[in-house]
């Protein structure tokens, strides 16, 4: 429902779509489906936002490291370079 509204309202652009937590509770073929919906979905020029502390979920959806970023890791550089 949220991909559609997203397309619906978002007109050609699309909006973001933000996701939390979405793929926690999924069994493996719920995952594999779920990752088919959602590369098509980026394909079509939506941006999904998927925000976890479960990375072995996103991991497991075949989610390339280079469209993953880790918050925490970055909080920890920022620290680092802080005076």
């Amino acid at each position: 429902m949220r991909l559609a509204f997203a397309r619906l309202l978002g007109g050609e652009d699309g909006l973001p779509v933000l996701l939390d937590d979405a793929l926690v509770a999924t069994d493996e073929a719920r995952l594999e489906r779920t990752r088919r919906v959602l590369d098509a979905a980026a394909a079509s020029g939506l941006q999904l936002l998927l925000v976890t502390c479960h990375w072995p979920r996103l991991r497991e959806a075949g989610l390339a490291p280079s469209a993953l970023i880790d918050l925490e890791a970055e909080r920890r550089r920022q620290e680092r370079r802080a005076p």
